[in-house]
């Protein structure tokens, strides 16, 4: 996905990132902002940087389940 199809708010982010311009408070939201969007397994240059946070805890990536019948592998007793 081309930086010009982003949002400008985080187009914006990423460039100034990539120019190491960004704060580490910047660098979080640009992060959360494409795990958010679910871009950053396809903007693979911030990928690391995002699984780094996601590890530190500093982010977040909340997980849907496709099958709602199979939510008991999800969320153990659901069904109960």
């Amino acid at each position: 996905m081309p930086k010009s199809t982003l949002p400008q708010k985080l187009a914006l982010l990423c460039d100034a990132y990539d120019q190491g311009e960004l704060p580490p408070d910047l660098q979080i939201e640009m992060a959360q902002f494409l795990i958010d969007l679910d871009l950053h397994n396809d903007l693979t240059q911030y990928q690391q940087l995002c699984d780094y946070f996601i590890a530190e805890g500093v982010c977040y990536e909340v997980g849907f389940a496709e099958d709602y019948d199979n939510l008991e592998t999800f969320i153990p007793g659901f069904h109960d």
